[in-house]
Protein backbone atom coordinates (compact mmCIF):
# COMPACT_ATOMS: atom_id res chain seq x y z
CA UNK A 1 0.00 0.00 0.00
CA UNK A 2 1.44 3.62 -0.73
CA UNK A 3 1.38 5.92 2.57
CA UNK A 4 -0.28 8.96 1.28
CA UNK A 5 0.49 11.86 3.96
CA UNK A 6 -2.07 14.58 4.27
CA UNK A 7 -0.72 17.80 5.97
CA UNK A 8 -3.12 20.27 7.37
CA UNK A 9 -2.22 23.74 9.49
CA UNK A 10 -5.68 25.16 9.44
CA UNK A 11 -9.41 24.61 9.80
CA UNK A 12 -9.84 26.36 6.52
CA UNK A 13 -8.13 23.46 4.67
CA UNK A 14 -8.95 20.58 6.86
CA UNK A 15 -12.95 21.35 6.30
CA UNK A 16 -11.81 20.91 2.80
CA UNK A 17 -9.17 17.67 2.86
CA UNK A 18 -11.61 15.85 5.29
CA UNK A 19 -13.39 14.33 2.36
CA UNK A 20 -9.93 13.34 0.61
CA UNK A 21 -9.21 11.68 3.75
CA UNK A 22 -12.34 9.68 3.92
CA UNK A 23 -11.80 8.64 0.51
CA UNK A 24 -8.11 7.57 1.61
CA UNK A 25 -9.35 5.81 4.47
CA UNK A 26 -11.61 4.22 1.93
CA UNK A 27 -9.10 2.52 -0.72
CA UNK A 28 -7.37 -0.43 -0.17
CA UNK A 29 -4.15 0.64 -1.96
CA UNK A 30 -3.64 3.51 0.14
CA UNK A 31 -2.93 4.21 3.87
CA UNK A 32 -3.63 7.54 5.54
CA UNK A 33 -1.10 9.60 7.26
CA UNK A 34 -1.85 12.89 8.91
CA UNK A 35 0.13 15.76 10.05
CA UNK A 36 -1.24 18.59 12.00
CA UNK A 37 0.01 21.59 12.54
CA UNK A 38 -0.25 25.74 12.79
CA UNK A 39 -3.29 26.71 14.27
CA UNK A 40 -4.93 23.06 14.61
CA UNK A 41 -2.71 23.20 17.78
CA UNK A 42 -3.33 26.60 19.39
CA UNK A 43 -5.91 27.66 21.80
CA UNK A 44 -6.75 30.56 20.09
CA UNK A 45 -8.04 29.03 17.39
CA UNK A 46 -10.19 26.99 19.02
CA UNK A 47 -7.74 23.61 19.23
CA UNK A 48 -9.37 22.25 16.01
CA UNK A 49 -6.84 18.99 16.29
CA UNK A 50 -9.98 17.78 18.13
CA UNK A 51 -12.05 18.19 15.40
CA UNK A 52 -9.97 15.73 13.45
CA UNK A 53 -9.98 13.55 15.63
CA UNK A 54 -13.28 13.92 16.50
CA UNK A 55 -14.25 12.84 13.37
CA UNK A 56 -12.17 9.18 13.55
CA UNK A 57 -8.81 10.11 12.83
CA UNK A 58 -5.56 9.81 13.87
CA UNK A 59 -2.94 12.09 13.60
CA UNK A 60 0.07 10.57 13.25
CA UNK A 61 2.80 13.81 14.37
CA UNK A 62 1.73 17.38 15.31
CA UNK A 63 4.17 20.35 14.13
CA UNK A 64 4.27 23.14 16.63
CA UNK A 65 4.81 26.19 14.76
CA UNK A 66 4.92 29.82 16.39
CA UNK A 67 1.83 32.07 15.45
CA UNK A 68 1.82 34.90 17.79
CA UNK A 69 3.35 36.89 14.48
CA UNK A 70 2.76 40.49 13.84
CA UNK A 71 5.15 41.21 10.93
CA UNK A 72 6.20 39.76 7.77
CA UNK A 73 9.28 39.12 9.42
CA UNK A 74 7.66 37.08 12.08
CA UNK A 75 6.12 35.22 9.51
CA UNK A 76 8.83 34.10 7.56
CA UNK A 77 10.84 33.02 10.40
CA UNK A 78 7.70 30.95 11.48
CA UNK A 79 7.41 29.67 7.69
CA UNK A 80 11.38 28.29 8.83
CA UNK A 81 10.15 26.83 12.00
CA UNK A 82 7.78 24.99 10.33
CA UNK A 83 9.66 23.69 7.32
CA UNK A 84 12.02 22.15 10.32
CA UNK A 85 9.32 20.49 12.08
CA UNK A 86 7.79 19.20 8.77
CA UNK A 87 10.88 17.85 7.60
CA UNK A 88 11.20 15.52 11.25
CA UNK A 89 7.98 14.27 10.79
CA UNK A 90 7.99 13.37 7.69
CA UNK A 91 11.45 11.46 8.05
CA UNK A 92 10.25 9.72 11.04
CA UNK A 93 6.92 8.38 9.48
CA UNK A 94 8.36 8.43 6.02
CA UNK A 95 5.22 8.69 3.30
CA UNK A 96 5.20 7.94 0.20
CA UNK A 97 3.60 10.82 -0.85
CA UNK A 98 2.53 14.47 0.45
CA UNK A 99 -0.89 15.42 -0.06
CA UNK A 100 -1.44 19.55 0.64
CA UNK A 101 -4.00 21.92 -0.09
CA UNK A 102 -3.91 25.57 -1.17
CA UNK A 103 -1.10 28.36 -0.19
CA UNK A 104 -0.86 29.11 3.59
CA UNK A 105 2.70 29.27 4.32
CA UNK A 106 2.37 26.00 6.42
CA UNK A 107 1.74 24.16 2.98
CA UNK A 108 4.69 25.98 1.61
CA UNK A 109 7.15 24.67 4.23
CA UNK A 110 5.83 20.93 4.22
CA UNK A 111 6.28 21.12 0.53
CA UNK A 112 9.37 22.39 0.59
CA UNK A 113 10.06 19.22 3.49
CA UNK A 114 8.72 17.01 1.23
CA UNK A 115 10.83 18.27 -1.60
CA UNK A 116 14.16 18.23 -0.54
CA UNK A 117 13.61 14.62 1.03
CA UNK A 118 12.41 13.43 -2.37
CA UNK A 119 8.78 12.77 -1.29
CA UNK A 120 6.58 13.35 -4.13
CA UNK A 121 3.76 16.02 -3.84
CA UNK A 122 0.01 16.06 -4.66
CA UNK A 123 -1.52 19.42 -4.38
CA UNK A 124 -5.01 20.53 -5.11
CA UNK A 125 -6.08 23.51 -6.12
CA UNK A 126 -2.78 24.58 -7.51
CA UNK A 127 -3.36 27.49 -10.95
CA UNK A 128 -5.68 29.61 -9.13
CA UNK A 129 -5.37 33.38 -9.40
CA UNK A 130 -5.99 35.82 -6.41
CA UNK A 131 -4.21 38.94 -7.52
CA UNK A 132 -4.84 41.46 -4.85
CA UNK A 133 -1.94 42.13 -2.81
CA UNK A 134 -2.21 39.20 -0.78
CA UNK A 135 1.18 36.95 -1.03
CA UNK A 136 -0.77 33.70 -1.44
CA UNK A 137 -0.67 33.71 -5.56
CA UNK A 138 3.48 33.68 -5.80
CA UNK A 139 3.36 31.31 -2.85
CA UNK A 140 0.38 28.90 -4.25
CA UNK A 141 2.81 29.17 -7.71
CA UNK A 142 6.12 28.34 -5.76
CA UNK A 143 4.19 24.95 -4.70
CA UNK A 144 3.00 23.89 -8.06
CA UNK A 145 6.42 24.07 -9.14
CA UNK A 146 7.64 21.61 -6.36
CA UNK A 147 4.93 19.56 -6.63
CA UNK A 148 4.92 16.49 -8.89
CA UNK A 149 0.69 16.14 -9.00
CA UNK A 150 -1.58 18.92 -9.92
CA UNK A 151 -5.31 18.43 -8.83
CA UNK A 152 -6.92 21.98 -10.14
CA UNK A 153 -10.29 23.05 -9.59
CA UNK A 154 -11.15 24.79 -12.80
CA UNK A 155 -10.30 24.72 -16.52
CA UNK A 156 -8.59 28.15 -16.50
CA UNK A 157 -6.30 26.91 -13.48
CA UNK A 158 -5.78 23.65 -15.72
CA UNK A 159 -4.29 26.27 -18.50
CA UNK A 160 -2.28 28.11 -15.84
CA UNK A 161 -0.15 25.22 -14.29
CA UNK A 162 0.04 24.14 -17.80
CA UNK A 163 1.46 27.44 -18.73
CA UNK A 164 3.96 27.43 -15.45
CA UNK A 165 6.02 24.25 -17.48
CA UNK A 166 4.29 21.63 -15.84
CA UNK A 167 3.56 18.33 -18.44
CA UNK A 168 -0.03 17.98 -19.29
CA UNK A 169 0.36 14.28 -17.51
CA UNK A 170 0.72 15.94 -14.15
CA UNK A 171 -2.26 17.76 -13.95
CA UNK A 172 -5.99 16.97 -14.10
CA UNK A 173 -9.16 18.67 -13.79
CA UNK A 174 -11.26 17.69 -10.44
CA UNK A 175 -12.68 20.27 -9.33
CA UNK A 176 -12.53 21.43 -5.69
CA UNK A 177 -13.15 18.96 -2.68
CA UNK A 178 -15.11 21.62 -0.55
CA UNK A 179 -17.95 21.13 -3.47
CA UNK A 180 -17.78 17.59 -2.20
CA UNK A 181 -18.77 18.80 1.12
CA UNK A 182 -21.73 21.15 0.25
CA UNK A 183 -23.50 18.49 -1.39
CA UNK A 184 -22.66 16.01 0.59
CA UNK A 185 -24.12 17.76 4.22
CA UNK A 186 -27.61 16.88 4.82
CA UNK A 187 -29.09 20.45 5.65
CA UNK A 188 -30.77 20.37 9.85
CA UNK A 189 -33.33 22.07 11.11
CA UNK A 190 -33.14 25.89 11.68
CA UNK A 191 -34.29 25.44 15.31
CA UNK A 192 -31.26 23.01 15.74
CA UNK A 193 -28.95 25.53 14.44
CA UNK A 194 -30.22 28.50 16.06
CA UNK A 195 -29.43 25.92 19.37
CA UNK A 196 -25.83 24.81 18.28
CA UNK A 197 -24.69 28.69 17.79
CA UNK A 198 -27.31 30.67 20.17
CA UNK A 199 -29.02 32.52 17.54
CA UNK A 200 -32.64 34.19 17.63
CA UNK A 201 -34.89 32.80 14.68
CA UNK A 202 -34.04 35.57 12.48
CA UNK A 203 -32.04 36.41 9.40
CA UNK A 204 -28.54 36.81 9.43
CA UNK A 205 -25.13 37.25 7.83
CA UNK A 206 -21.79 35.07 8.20
CA UNK A 207 -18.46 37.01 8.70
CA UNK A 208 -15.08 35.52 7.76
CA UNK A 209 -12.57 37.81 7.39
CA UNK A 210 -8.88 37.82 6.69
CA UNK A 211 -5.34 40.32 6.79
CA UNK A 212 -4.02 41.34 3.46
CA UNK A 213 -0.53 39.53 3.93
CA UNK A 214 0.93 42.48 2.19
CA UNK A 215 -0.34 45.43 3.70
CA UNK A 216 -1.15 43.48 7.60
CA UNK A 217 -0.66 47.07 8.62
CA UNK A 218 -4.41 47.69 7.66
CA UNK A 219 -5.94 44.84 8.42
CA UNK A 220 -7.40 45.92 12.34
CA UNK A 221 -8.88 49.24 9.99
CA UNK A 222 -9.82 47.27 7.44
CA UNK A 223 -11.97 45.13 9.74
CA UNK A 224 -13.43 48.22 11.14
CA UNK A 225 -14.84 49.54 8.22
CA UNK A 226 -16.64 46.01 7.69
CA UNK A 227 -18.01 45.70 11.44
CA UNK A 228 -19.50 49.33 11.11
CA UNK A 229 -21.50 48.04 8.18
CA UNK A 230 -22.34 44.96 9.79
CA UNK A 231 -23.46 47.45 12.96
CA UNK A 232 -25.37 49.92 10.65
CA UNK A 233 -28.05 47.18 9.32
CA UNK A 234 -28.41 45.67 12.42
CA UNK A 235 -29.05 42.32 11.26
CA UNK A 236 -27.63 38.88 13.42
CA UNK A 237 -23.75 38.65 12.72
CA UNK A 238 -21.74 35.24 13.07
CA UNK A 239 -18.06 36.54 13.13
CA UNK A 240 -15.73 34.00 12.95
CA UNK A 241 -12.06 34.84 13.80
CA UNK A 242 -9.31 35.12 10.82
CA UNK A 243 -6.95 32.56 10.09
CA UNK A 244 -3.33 32.51 12.07
CA UNK A 245 -1.75 35.24 9.94
CA UNK A 246 0.32 38.40 9.90
CA UNK A 247 -2.23 41.16 10.69
CA UNK A 248 -4.88 38.40 12.37
CA UNK A 249 -4.22 39.72 15.71
CA UNK A 250 -5.67 42.95 14.80
CA UNK A 251 -8.49 41.82 13.12
CA UNK A 252 -9.55 39.41 16.53
CA UNK A 253 -8.82 42.98 18.30
CA UNK A 254 -11.08 44.70 16.37
CA UNK A 255 -13.74 41.96 15.64
CA UNK A 256 -13.77 41.68 20.03
CA UNK A 257 -14.97 45.45 20.47
CA UNK A 258 -18.31 44.54 18.72
CA UNK A 259 -18.76 41.20 20.28
CA UNK A 260 -20.62 43.02 23.34
CA UNK A 261 -23.08 44.04 20.76
CA UNK A 262 -26.73 42.13 21.07
CA UNK A 263 -26.69 40.92 17.81
CA UNK A 264 -23.21 39.59 17.27
CA UNK A 265 -22.15 36.15 17.77
CA UNK A 266 -18.00 36.20 17.98
CA UNK A 267 -16.77 32.33 17.56
CA UNK A 268 -12.59 31.24 17.34
CA UNK A 269 -13.26 28.52 15.13
CA UNK A 270 -16.33 26.68 13.28
CA UNK A 271 -16.14 23.04 12.42
CA UNK A 272 -16.43 23.04 8.64
CA UNK A 273 -19.42 20.91 8.95
CA UNK A 274 -21.23 23.68 10.68
CA UNK A 275 -19.71 26.56 8.90
CA UNK A 276 -21.24 24.53 5.86
CA UNK A 277 -24.74 24.62 7.89
CA UNK A 278 -24.35 28.32 8.77
CA UNK A 279 -24.12 29.09 5.23
CA UNK A 280 -26.94 26.88 4.24
CA UNK A 281 -29.25 29.03 6.67
CA UNK A 282 -27.64 32.08 6.02
CA UNK A 283 -28.56 35.28 4.36
CA UNK A 284 -25.07 36.34 2.71
CA UNK A 285 -21.60 35.56 3.68
CA UNK A 286 -19.72 38.92 4.07
CA UNK A 287 -15.89 39.17 4.17
CA UNK A 288 -12.39 38.03 1.65
CA UNK A 289 -12.80 34.43 2.41
CA UNK A 290 -11.95 32.62 -0.45
CA UNK A 291 -15.07 30.12 0.34
CA UNK A 292 -17.36 33.01 -0.61
CA UNK A 293 -16.22 32.26 -4.43
CA UNK A 294 -15.40 28.25 -4.19
CA UNK A 295 -18.45 27.68 -1.96
CA UNK A 296 -21.79 29.61 -1.66
CA UNK A 297 -22.53 29.33 -5.58
CA UNK A 298 -22.98 25.54 -5.02
CA UNK A 299 -25.90 26.75 -2.05
CA UNK A 300 -26.84 29.70 -4.23
CA UNK A 301 -26.52 31.99 -1.21
CA UNK A 302 -25.42 35.88 -2.22
CA UNK A 303 -21.50 36.81 -0.99
CA UNK A 304 -20.31 40.14 -0.31
CA UNK A 305 -16.61 40.42 -1.12
CA UNK A 306 -14.95 42.75 -0.07
CA UNK A 307 -11.26 44.45 -0.99
CA UNK A 308 -8.77 43.25 -3.28
CA UNK A 309 -7.78 40.13 -1.82
CA UNK A 310 -9.41 37.82 -4.11
CA UNK A 311 -9.37 39.76 -7.05
CA UNK A 312 -9.24 38.21 -10.20
CA UNK A 313 -10.17 34.55 -8.57
CA UNK A 314 -13.03 33.17 -11.26
CA UNK A 315 -16.33 33.83 -9.51
CA UNK A 316 -20.18 33.21 -10.07
CA UNK A 317 -23.11 35.80 -10.10
CA UNK A 318 -23.67 35.46 -6.79
CA UNK A 319 -20.91 37.75 -6.25
CA UNK A 320 -20.71 41.21 -5.25
CA UNK A 321 -17.59 42.74 -4.99
CA UNK A 322 -16.85 46.15 -2.52
CA UNK A 323 -14.24 48.31 -1.52
CA UNK A 324 -12.87 48.42 2.55
CA UNK A 325 -15.31 50.77 2.79
CA UNK A 326 -17.97 50.83 5.36
CA UNK A 327 -20.46 52.88 3.55
CA UNK A 328 -19.90 50.60 -0.16
CA UNK A 329 -19.91 47.22 2.39
CA UNK A 330 -23.37 48.57 3.68
CA UNK A 331 -24.99 48.77 0.01
CA UNK A 332 -23.34 46.01 -1.01
CA UNK A 333 -24.77 43.96 2.16
CA UNK A 334 -28.35 45.61 1.32
CA UNK A 335 -28.46 44.54 -2.38
CA UNK A 336 -27.50 41.24 -1.34
CA UNK A 337 -30.19 40.93 0.93
CA UNK A 338 -33.20 42.64 -0.76
CA UNK A 339 -32.38 43.48 -4.35
CA UNK A 340 -35.16 40.69 -6.17
CA UNK A 341 -33.60 40.84 -9.62
CA UNK A 342 -29.89 39.83 -7.92
CA UNK A 343 -31.46 37.45 -5.59
CA UNK A 344 -32.93 35.48 -8.97
CA UNK A 345 -29.27 35.50 -10.76
CA UNK A 346 -28.10 33.86 -7.23
CA UNK A 347 -30.84 31.31 -7.43
CA UNK A 348 -29.37 30.38 -11.15
CA UNK A 349 -25.78 30.58 -10.28
CA UNK A 350 -23.41 27.86 -11.76
CA UNK A 351 -20.73 27.10 -9.32
CA UNK A 352 -16.64 27.39 -11.85
CA UNK A 353 -15.35 25.07 -9.36
CA UNK A 354 -17.00 21.83 -10.13
CA UNK A 355 -20.25 19.62 -9.18
CA UNK A 356 -18.95 17.27 -6.86
CA UNK A 357 -17.16 13.73 -6.48
CA UNK A 358 -13.75 15.48 -6.62
CA UNK A 359 -12.55 13.26 -3.65
CA UNK A 360 -13.10 10.62 -4.75
CA UNK A 361 -11.47 11.29 -8.30
CA UNK A 362 -8.21 12.35 -6.37
CA UNK A 363 -7.99 8.75 -4.89
CA UNK A 364 -8.69 7.13 -7.85
CA UNK A 365 -5.74 8.67 -9.41
CA UNK A 366 -3.33 8.63 -6.42
CA UNK A 367 -4.09 4.74 -6.30
CA UNK A 368 -3.19 4.18 -10.26
CA UNK A 369 0.05 6.10 -9.32
CA UNK A 370 2.99 4.91 -9.59
CA UNK A 371 5.57 5.99 -7.09
CA UNK A 372 9.11 6.22 -8.88
CA UNK A 373 12.19 8.23 -10.09
CA UNK A 374 10.14 9.10 -13.28
CA UNK A 375 7.37 10.97 -11.06
CA UNK A 376 10.18 12.60 -8.88
CA UNK A 377 12.08 14.27 -11.55
CA UNK A 378 10.40 16.70 -13.48
CA UNK A 379 11.11 18.46 -16.94
CA UNK A 380 9.74 21.51 -18.37
CA UNK A 381 6.97 21.51 -20.73
CA UNK A 382 8.92 24.52 -22.72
Amino acid sequence: MKKVCVTTGSRSDYGILSQVMKEIRKSKELELEIVAAGSHLEETFGYTYKEIERDGFIIDKKVRIPLAFSSNKEMASATGEAVRGFSEAFSEIKPDLVLVLGDRFEVFAAVIAAYYQLIPVAHIHGGDKSTGGSLDDSVRHAITKLSQIHFVASRKSFERVKKLGEEEHRIHLVGSPAVDMILSTKKISREELNKKFGLKNEPYTVVIQHPITSNVGEAGAQMRETMEAVKSIGLQAVVVYPNADAGGKKIIEEIEKYSKLPFVKVFKSVPFKDYVQLLMHSSCLVGNSSGALIETPSLHIPAVNIGPRQNEREKSENVIDAPHDRREIEAAIRKALFDKEFKKKVENCKNPYGIGKSSKKIVEILEKTEINEGLIRKKLAY
